[in-house]
């Protein structure tokens, strides 16, 4: 067995190859990486880093499936990997979503194991990263198999200490007495004079404390480094503020083996351009928003003067029927008195309109989302287009639901979302009514979801339409009619509230749909959609 002859168990070890570990879990930014060996039952992790178990049972091992290529095997999220997402590792201790395994492969074309580094959240290697974690391990081989001397072992790193000259981020790896190992080119350019300071006693700080004056907050920063140096702990994206304004994420990486402290890794990201451009992408998204919002405005002018010109009709021929019986001397305190009411209702329903057309035009997208009732909604949506609708001559029909159904929401935004899936109904039934044409609004509640689903009596959509209708800027209205936001803009909305959007394409009938979590008390976290 090649284990065996090369007596691979024994020799390799954290001394003669902790330094692979260490520069695959640098190169690779990852927070555990380890060298694993592999027999008839088993596979035995060796001169690891984060790692804190010896090994695995052959049949649950990443690294056995890894063997069997002759190519980096990568895998970005293993909960959703149908080889995986029910492997102990993966959903018990360390709970590994990402690996990367290189084989190690010997002069025999034997596959000992690999050299892996593992994440605990879903990602990739660049091509550049794929292709050092798999020098690296033809290196472990060539160490094994012929005890390579210190001069080749000097060239390799060396060639690794050039591509990490090339990296885009500033790595800093240090001894556990904060004694330096290594730092890359851009380390040097981001903090130029950072290598020259030194203590007024002669005696030298850890290096990453001489930083404390780069940045806005200095005292602060060396409480958070110092923290870190002492806990020990993972810490990934803190961001930090420097003097110049610029923006850095700081990761902190401890190398540990066996519980022994090896040392630290500090690795600062310059995200100031990224971070600015995804602010301003924010910004006109939010104007984006708004010009939707108003457009949606706009296409809601025809109702909204059909429901307030319809009671404004009722007070005129209120006040006109007084002004007659008082003429006639046929006023009774009855009919003043039911006919007031009458004007005041009317009033009152002015008033609601304008207060919600008012709310719908300002509010704002961040407020906080509260327990709002179903009913609530659907009124206020209908309010805005109901009578547009029906003055066409279209049915407008709403399925019965309990009263007491409720959705925690930012109301006004689920009204857009609404008031934009039923004015697209009524614009296609313009274009193409049929006989009888009809807008249903659908509420369905199965204990675990809540459904809204927006069904009119059109054609429905056809399949290579339905596939592009959800992407920005795309519309089948005509030039002028149409921004193909709405849509898309929806999506976000209902994606927010942690809900769903989509065509129905299995009805006969144009069928959009809004599923939201049912709701159970407590407000849900609206912080990613539903699966």
């Amino acid at each position: 067995m090649e284990l065996k002859r090369l007596k691979a168990m024994e020799n390799i070890v954290e001394k003669s190859y902790g330094n692979y570990t260490l520069l695959a879990s640098t190169i690779c930014v990852a927070p555990m990486a380890a060298i694993s060996l592999i027999d008839s039952d088993r596979q035995w992790f060796r001169a690891t880093v984060g790692l804190h178990i010896e090994g695995s049972p052959r049949n649950v091992s990443f690294c056995a499936h890894a063997i069997l290529h002759d190519q980096v095997f990568i895998v970005n999220n293993a909960f959703e990997h149908p080889f995986f997402q029910d492997n102990p590792l993966v959903t018990g201790e360390p709970r590994i979503c990402f690996y990367a395994g290189a084989p190690l492969l010997t002069s025999r074309g034997h596959n000992l194991g690999t050299l892996c580094v593992l994440d605990y959240r879903e990602r990739t290697l660049s091509p550049e990263q794929v292709l050092v974690l798999k020098k690296l391990a033809q290196q472990i081989v060539v160490q094994l198999e012929e005890s390579m001397n210190a001069v080749a072992l000097s060239v390799t790193l060396t060639r690794l200490h050039t591509f990490l000259d090339h990296m885009n981020f500033a790595a800093l790896i240090e001894d556990e007495a904060g004694s330096i190992l290594y730092v890359n080119e851009s380390f040097k350019n981001l903090f130029p004079e950072a290598l020259d300071q030194k203590e007024g006693d002669g005696q030298r700080k850890p290096l990453v404390e001489h930083l404390h004056k780069v940045f806005s907050e200095p005292d602060d920063y060396l409480d958070l480094v110092r923290t870190l140096m002492q806990e020990r702990s993972k810490r990934f994206g803190v961001e930090l503020y420097t003097v110049d304004e610029r923006i850095l994420e700081l990761d902190y990486i401890p190398t540990v083996d066996n519980e022994q402290f090896r040392g630290h890794i500090w690795i600062f990201h310059d995200v100031t351009e990224p971070r600015r451009t995804m602010e301003q992408i924010e910004r006109q998204k939010m104007q984006v928003v708004q010009a939707e919002k108003l457009a949606i405005l706009g296409e809601m002018a025809a109702g909204l003067a059909h429901e307030i010109n319809n009671p404004l009709a009722i007070i005129q021929g209120q006040a006109h029927r007084l002004r007659l019986l008082f003429r006639r001397n046929a006023l009774t305190s009855e009919l003043v008195e039911g006919t007031v009411e009458s004007i005041e209702k009317t009033v009152g329903r002015i008033v609601k309109i304008v207060q919600g057309l008012r709310a719908f035009a300002r509010e704002d997208n961040q407020s906080e989302p509260k327990r709002v009732p179903v009913q609530r909604i659907i009124d206020d949506a209908l309010m805005f287009c109901e009578s547009r609708i029906r003055n066409y001559g279209f049915q407008l029909r709403v399925t019965p639901f309990p009263p007491d159904l409720a959705l925690w929401c930012r109301p006004l935004q689920i009204t857009q979302v609404l008031v934009h899936l039923l004015n697209n109904s009524f614009d296609a039934l313009q274009m193409n009514p049929g006989p009888n044409p009809w807008i249903e609004i659908q509420v369905l509640h199965d204990g675990n979801y809540t459904t809204l689903r927006v069904v009119d009596s059109g054609p429905g959509i056809p399949r290579d339409i339905s596939e592009k209708i959800m992407l920005p800027f795309f519309t089948t209205k005509e030039i002028g009619k149409g921004s193909g936001l709405g849509l898309s803009i929806a999506k976000g909305i209902v994606e927010s509230h942690r809900g769903r959007f989509f065509v129905d394409s299995r009805e006969p009938y144009t069928t959009f749909v809004m599923r939201f979590p049912a709701d159970r008390g407590p407000p849900p976290s609206f912080d990613r959609p539903l699966n």
